[in-house]
């Protein structure tokens, strides 16, 4: 039987692609053998190069995965392979990447990897200056830890506190009236002992809906007692912090005791702003929480210790500080207050660029003929009667040095 003429061609064709496939393989086979021998000559302490070890490019591609001459086995061609050692199935990493660019901050190079993820936004505005990102522009960010909804209806999670997100709209919206009536007996409980106390001082009822309504920025801080947000007054369009209570019961108590002195220090001891005391806005219930409404104040001179390293400050500066804690200290004396929790940390700057401070933090402040607590004060802070665990506290007496940095 005679086979058609094409059919023959196709597979002399096919016979000269295999011998020309063979011998393509025996070469680069031969040039790494050759590469291999070359490296071997070295000294044992000189380490091999990385083309030493993967060969040519041409071989590279050949070949699927570097080898090493740990053994060797015979493919199916009839030529020797060698088989790759576990010690060199590691990939040879470089310390610097090869393709980098300048931080424009601190003049450091960034990886390729760092500069498309920490970095994105730096990025983005070196290709395009005119581009801007800021967190408070990031639409319902949210801002309480933990976020997942457990009580008041969904807005409130598992410890009581308020579900703040960005842009989110602080009082004056009418959901925001309903109100536990235990609260607001508590609240008129504690307003009408106040003007028992003090019958020329006046106290601002606490609304239901603020006058005033106010936009999440960001957040600012979160403790025990609740969380405090950067915010907008949209009337007014004045940046200030609002400090949003837990919707429990005892925090709502001891919040209103601040409101309550804070009143008291405002308008009838430094109605004028002179003596270096927090200044207290408005205040509201937003959803069972009660709302603080405070100045936007600066860094707390913890804070300010911490950046200068726990070096200390100096004598000048400390100087200025020490006049007007002690002018705060004798208004609250006059006022027989006791401030319970003085401490670096609720001593803020009310800027960067000024040396003034003010006095903050006034929730577990209280007067000296109705102490609520026997502990009080912040351990490293605590002042000597507390220490004796005497009962009859007064206003003369603080610890204004910090243990910690002795």
């Amino acid at each position: 039987m005679n086979l058609p003429a094409n059919n023959i061609n196709n597979s002399n064709q096919q016979q000269q692609q295999q011998q020309q496939q063979q011998h393509q393989y025996y070469t680069n086979n031969t040039n790494y053998h050759q590469n291999l021998n070359q490296s071997s000559s070295h000294s044992s302490s000189q380490a091999p190069s990385t083309e030493q070890y993967y060969g040519s490019r041409s071989a590279s591609r050949t070949s699927s995965h570097p080898q090493h001459p740990s053994a060797t086995q015979t493919d199916q061609i009839g030529f020797r392979r060698l088989i790759p050692g576990s010690a060199h199935l590691f990939p040879i990493l470089h310390d610097t990447p090869v393709e980098r660019r300048v931080n424009p901050y601190d003049g450091t190079f960034i990886s390729p990897l760092s500069a498309l993820t920490i970095h994105l936004a730096d990025t983005y505005r070196l290709v395009n200056p005119a581009f801007r990102y800021e967190l408070s522009l990031n639409p319902r960010r949210v801002l309480t830890k933990p976020s997942k909804p457990a009580g008041n209806n969904g807005l409130d999670n598992e410890d009581s506190d308020y579900i703040l997100y960005v842009n989110d709209i602080l009082g004056g919206s009418p959901s925001s009236t309903t109100t536990d009536p235990n609260q607001l007996q508590l609240l008129q409980q504690q307003q009408h002992q106040q003007q028992q106390q003090d019958p020329n001082h006046q106290i601002r009822s606490i609304r239901s809906s603020a006058s005033h309504k106010y936009l999440i920025l960001d957040v600012l801080g979160q403790g025990t007692f609740g969380q405090v947000v950067k915010c907008q007054d949209m009337k007014t369009h004045q940046v200030v912090a609002v400090k949003v209570v837990k919707n429990k019961q005892a925090y709502f108590s001891q919040s209103m005791m601040e409101v309550t002195i804070l009143e008291l220090l405002n308008n009838t001891w430094d109605p004028e702003n002179k003596h270096h005391i927090l200044r207290m806005k408005d205040t509201f219930i937003h959803h069972n929480h009660l709302c603080l409404v405070f100045e936007l104040l600066s860094s707390n001179l913890y804070e300010l210790i911490k950046q200068n390293s726990f070096r200390g400050l100096s004598t000048s500066l400390v100087r200025v500080f020490t006049n007007q804690l002690l002018d705060a200290l004798t208004v609250l004396n006059e006022a027989h207050l006791i401030h319970c929790d003085l401490k670096p940390e609720n001593i803020l700057l009310t800027s960067l660029s000024s040396p003034e401070i003010k006095v903050i933090d006034f929730g577990s402040a209280c007067h000296e003929r109705q102490t609520v607590y026997t502990y009080i004060q912040s351990r490293f802070y605590r002042s000597p009667e507390v220490i004796l665990g005497l009962h009859s506290f007064t206003s003369s007496y603080t610890l204004l040095e910090d243990p910690r940095t002795e």
